[in-house]
């Protein structure tokens, strides 16, 4: 908790750290300085393997450079990494993305926490993401190629999540929100990987090398709960939708819903949010939340169904709409209450309506979670391509 505090403390020194950052870049031209864009860090036994990326040069025509060192810290990780020789000195205030292996998430992250939010060269706003099944080391090394590496990959993930409405939690909100709840969520990653080819490394450098897989390549796979800053379950990319919808984050999503034929039809969620009301007895106990939530889609495949503009269709693919939304949402929901883990930031919902009964509680809101009665409730709206089309044609013939 001591050092959660002084995590704060420095959130609150970031335009300071910043402009300490601008400084040390006016040391050397940018020429001189191999810029790293990707930090990974793993569990050793005896401390911590670290790796680092820069991105693809497509001025001087460079591929990404890869290092790989170990330490018995972050900080002598990092240390030992600005030893290699290159031709360029490291600069570390433009890494964008921190990635953590899962084994390494498990035993705990507040060390690497703690190092990003004290060095002065390392922003804390930077994304941080788990590697679902998978270490940090893997994904840097073997995704990617010459023209695109980790950085340009991952810069397309955060595009395809920013479209869903999936928040890019920082390491800076990794601190704040567990302060706050001792629960929090972070982006999580799986590796996906190619076809495995044999390319030639440096031992002695401590440059990647060994094996690469052309078309392997770094996917989102939904979120990862983060207890006390150590891993503590995953949410996959179907159920983070749930929390985008009570997070009310969400934007535009895809879902396949059953037809009534055995097809499969496909909507496109085009808005959506949820209102949370925390429900007091009398005595000041809390008893229930209801989660309202309402949701718009318009249809993109129908499975080959010629009557979806049928009052009695489009009433069942509401329906189902409705019924999707409403499982997800209850599915993180209940992976909360099991958790007793408040990684929906529900206490400050709580603590808004009613500031007084909240203060009054005996103990922390999330040891209320696993007795707490949730109820969600999904109106849907439904469209369908035709509809959309038919709105076009009148405006051209006006």
């Amino acid at each position: 908790m001591k050092r959660l505090i002084s995590v704060l403390l420095v959130l609150s020194m970031l335009p300071a750290l910043s402009s300490c950052a601008s400084v040390y870049s006016n040391y050397r031209e940018m020429e001189e300085l191999l810029v790293i864009r990707t930090m990974g860090l793993d569990a050793a036994e005896a401390g911590v393997v670290l790796s680092l990326a820069s991105g693809a040069d497509s001025e001087r025509g460079t591929p990404p450079v890869r290092l790989r060192v170990t330490g018995a810290s972050i900080a002598s990780g990092f240390e030992r990494a600005q030893n290699y020789s290159f031709e360029e000195s490291l600069f570390f205030s433009h890494i964008s993305t921190m990635l953590v292996g899962e084994d390494a998430a498990k035993r705990g992250v507040g060390e690497y926490v703690d190092y990003v939010c004290q060095a002065p060269n390392i922003r804390m706003d930077i994304p941080i993401y788990i590697i679902k099944g998978s270490t940090a080391e893997t994904i840097m090394a073997q995704t990617g190629d010459d023209k695109n590496g980790i950085a340009e990959i991952l810069s397309g993930v955060r595009e395809y999540l920013d479209d869903r409405g999936a928040a890019a939690y920082t390491v800076s909100d990794l601190a704040r929100e567990t302060l706050r709840h001792g629960s929090a969520l972070v982006g999580a990653l799986e590796y996906a990987p190619g076809i495995q080819q044999s390319t030639a490394g440096s031992a002695d450098t401590g440059t990647s090398g060994g094996a690469t897989e052309p078309g392997a390549t770094a996917a989102a796979a939904g979120y990862a709960v983060m207890q006390d800053m150590k891993l503590a379950a995953f949410i996959d990319l179907e159920n983070a939708l749930g929390v985008d919808f009570i997070k009310n984050t969400v934007r535009v999503n895809d879902v396949v819903v059953p037809g009534r034929g055995g097809e499969t039809v496909t909507l496109e969620i085009t808005d959506g949010g949820c209102d949370i009301i925390p429900r007091w007895a009398s005595n000041g106990t809390l008893t229930r939340m209801d989660f309202r939530a309402n949701v718009s889609a318009t249809v993109l495949e129908s499975g080959g169904r010629a009557d979806l503009d049928s009052v009695d269709y489009s009433a069942y693919l509401t329906e189902q709409l409705e019924r999707c939304v409403t499982e997800r949402m209850s599915a993180v929901l209940r992976l909360s209450a099991k958790l007793e883990s408040d990684f929906l930031a529900l206490g400050s919902a709580a603590e808004q309506s009613a500031p007084t009964l909240y203060r009054l509680l005996p103990l922390p809101f999330d040891s209320y979670l696993g007795e707490l009665e949730m109820h969600v409730s999904v109106k849907g709206q439904l469209s369908h391509s035709n509809d959309i089309r038919r709105s076009v044609q009148q405006v051209v013939n006006t």
